[in-house]
């Protein structure tokens, strides 16, 4: 089944979905605003709401010079406010300057990506940050772990991990907030 910015958000607008993330990648930055205002403009036809999240790749995909990342991701970021979007996604941005640049430089809210580099959360709160994702950081941990030990299982034929740093599959995790 094709998938498109009419029909797509529509179908996660309708099972209760609260929100999407779209984002420019190396694409024209009009293109992502050009999708927000489609996507709205569907779900405003079908009197439906679902937040959209505009992600733009200017820290991650280094889509400009170091001095003019701030700049540049508040571009496009106003792009996709005009068309529409409910927040802005930078991931990488880590710098406290550039987070509290971006954060005055819009009304939207600010979504960062979890990062070794990064301010911890109350930092980021005070800096303006309204969202902090793990992304991929926790299952990228979790699979260079488990790469070690597979290594390790294949050279040696033994499981020197030990019982003690198993995790039962049957214990349940609570995880608090």
């Amino acid at each position: 089944m094709t998938c498109t910015t009419n029909t797509t958000p529509l179908r996660l607008a309708n099972a209760w979905d609260a929100g999407i993330n779209i984002e420019d990648g190396t694409d024209d930055p009009s293109l992502l605003a050009q999708k927000t205002g489609a996507i709205k403009a569907a779900l405003a036809n079908a009197k439906l709401d679902l937040f959209i999240n505009a992600r733009s790749d200017v820290f991650l995909a280094n889509l400009a010079e170091p001095p003019h990342r701030v700049e540049e991701s508040l571009r496009r970021v106003s792009l996709c406010a005009n068309a529409g979007a409910d927040g802005m996604f930078l991931p990488a941005i880590v710098e406290l300057t550039d987070i509290e640049a971006v954060v005055k430089g819009t009304s939207l809210p600010l979504n960062v990506m979890a990062r070794t580099d990064l301010a911890d959360a109350d930092a980021l709160g005070r800096a303006g940050v309204r969202r902090l994702s793990a992304g991929s950081g926790i299952a990228e941990v979790l699979w260079g772990h488990a790469s070690a030990l597979a290594r390790d299982f294949l050279a040696h034929g033994s499981a020197r991990w030990g019982r003690s740093r198993a995790t039962s599959p049957r214990r349940s995790f609570r995880i608090t907030t």
